[in-house]
């Protein structure tokens, strides 16, 4: 892969003007985080453990250059840190010692500096004959998921090697959807094990929603969702530590899994009865689905992937592949405990991934009487929905495995196939897709396979049309959907923008690591 993909950006005359109407000024971003993960190292903050007092706390806020935008900066350490989960020392890759990382705020207009340091070990497994076979666990990037800017920006290209670093800077529009969204490495056949290991963080675009009176009134709780693989023995002095990923089967091991929110296992989340919080839920998962249940309780949904709703959608569970997020409103019941549940999936042939309790929410103390909003702003100025009359093009990706894996190809025996977008595996040097600046299409995605496959691209997000023909009412935007097994998904989106070279991708991230991957040019 290329130390750095060449590429051009021109906005598009559409997209200025379209911006040109967006009300407001450039907001001031600030970083805003709350208390140390307990067991983790480093001194940065991010989350608190439990989740009784989760409410971020401000920590500094940037001032306006005279000359350009307001600044936001923050720095990512990766190395190995240890800490304790359930009992266990564990000893993974983490963003400045702490499990999960630090989490980033910024408002639409803010230009926001992150510098990467990598002070992992240097790699010792030598470069395989197919890129697509996993390597260099210890190369690492980092991507802004859910960031509406060039994609000479959020450059997933580049490889940051160990011991070296680089700033990364985004510009964010001021139609950048306001919301929930993330950052984690993307160095293509590493990116798995460095998820399992926690490398994820959460990035809050403020905004929109957030000045709803009824939204503005609630705690807000950010969550996020690790998956972590730190049950195999491994040689040296901890009795934990992220298996290379050498062999598929070692993640396919339940008994292997942890799942923890906010770096912790089975936390506590506390809410008066009557009282009504903002929780901001994000799926930081690798390989499953999440039917996030909260017992007892009805989530009072306002924005999915960081889109904000036209209105208010009561669910009884919200359904979360790995990289979705969902905001939502909980108004606290009867004192008692309710357990936080990931529900039962199938997405593997006949086989359900098992239910697991996550979490405790307790309803304690005096009552409260909050109010629910009624009306919501909705999404960005640029999200209106698209309409049959607006699509110039339509085309088809099918992401599928194909053809027996043999010699070195062949992760495990129990992973004999080869993943893979439009039949061919990722290449850094062979564009997949390429789309005319200023284009709106329909695609539809394919899965011929009996794994469910969640389709992500970034820079644009979509509008979800329809689900195995099912046509979708209201049709949601999304930059994540799970294509489900011998299924099909029909999305629509605006190219608009910017040019340049991205992806798209399964975020099932071993499927990605293994070839799901695909360049997607605009020109």
């Amino acid at each position: 892969m290329s130390d750095k993909n060449e590429q051009s950006e021109k906005p598009s005359k559409k997209g200025v003007s379209r911006r040109s109407l967006i009300a407001g000024g450039l907001g001031v971003g600030a970083l805003l985080a709350a208390g140390p993960i307990a067991g983790c190292g480093g001194s940065q903050e991010s989350y608190v453990a439990t989740g009784g007092n989760n409410q971020p706390q401000p920590d500094n806020t940037p001032t306006p250059t005279p000359t350009g935008p307001p600044v936001v900066e923050h720095t990512l350490e990766v190395d190995f840190s240890t800490f304790s989960i359930g009992g266990t020392v564990f000893k993974a890759r983490c963003y400045n010692g702490q499990l999960p990382g630090p989490i980033f705020r910024v408002k639409p207009g803010d230009r926001l500096q992150v510098n990467v340091i990598n002070k992992l070990p240097p790699n010792t497994d030598p470069m395989p004959p197919n890129i697509n076979i996993p390597h260099h666990f210890n190369t690492t990037n980092l991507h802004f998921h859910g960031s509406h800017v060039s994609p000479s920006q959020d450059d997933i290209f580049t490889e940051i090697e160990p011991g070296s670093s680089r700033l990364y800077t985004y510009d964010l529009p001021r139609d950048q959807p306001t919301g929930t969204h993330w950052y984690h490495p993307h160095k293509h056949s590493a990116v798995a094990v460095q998820m399992f290991s926690g490398m994820a963080g959460m990035i809050i675009v403020e905004g929109g929603v957030d000045h709803v009176p009824e939204v503005a009134a609630a705690k807000e709780v950010p969550v996020i969702l690790n998956e972590l693989m730190i049950g195999k023995p491994a040689p040296g002095n901890y009795p934990g530590e992220v298996p290379d990923f050498t062999d598929l089967g070692v993640y396919n091991t339940e008994a292997d899994r942890t799942w923890v929110l906010n770096g912790e296992l089975l936390p506590v989340f506390k809410i008066r009865p009557g009282e009504v919080q903002r929780w901001r839920f994000l799926n930081a998962g690798v390989s499953q689905v999440i039917p996030l249940e909260i017992q007892g309780h009805t989530q009072h949904t306002i924005a999915y992937d960081g889109i904000t709703y036209n209105s208010v959608v009561e669910e009884t569970e919200n359904v979360l592949s790995p990289a979705n997020r969902v905001d939502f409103l909980i108004k606290g019941g009867a004192p008692g405990q309710y357990p936080i549940m990931k529900n039962a999936f199938n997405q593997v042939g006949m086989n359900n991934t098992p239910a697991v309790q996550l979490g405790t929410l307790v309803v304690e103390g005096e009552p409260m009487d909050m109010a629910l909003p009624t009306t919501l702003p909705g999404p960005a100025a640029h999200l209106t929905p698209i309409e049959d009359s607006e699509i110039t093009g339509n085309r088809t990706v099918v992401y599928d495995f194909v053809q027996p894996a043999t010699g070195a190809d062949a992760l495990s025996p129990d992973f004999p196939v080869l993943a893979t977008i439009d039949g061919v595996r990722f290449d850094p040097n062979v564009v997949g897709q390429t789309i005319l600046l200023d284009s709106v299409e329909e695609w539809t995605l394919e899965n011929p396979s009996t794994r469910s496959h969640p389709f992500h691209i970034h820079i644009n997000p979509f509008q979800v049309v329809a689900i195995n023909g099912v046509p979708q009412n209201p049709r949601r935007w999304q930059d994540t959907v799970l294509i489900p097994q011998m299924g099909t998904v029909t999305i629509r989106s605006r190219f608009i923008d910017y040019t340049g070279k991205y992806v798209n991708h399964c975020h099932f991230l071993a499927h990605e690591d293994m070839g799901m991957m695909q360049i997607v040019e605009v020109i």
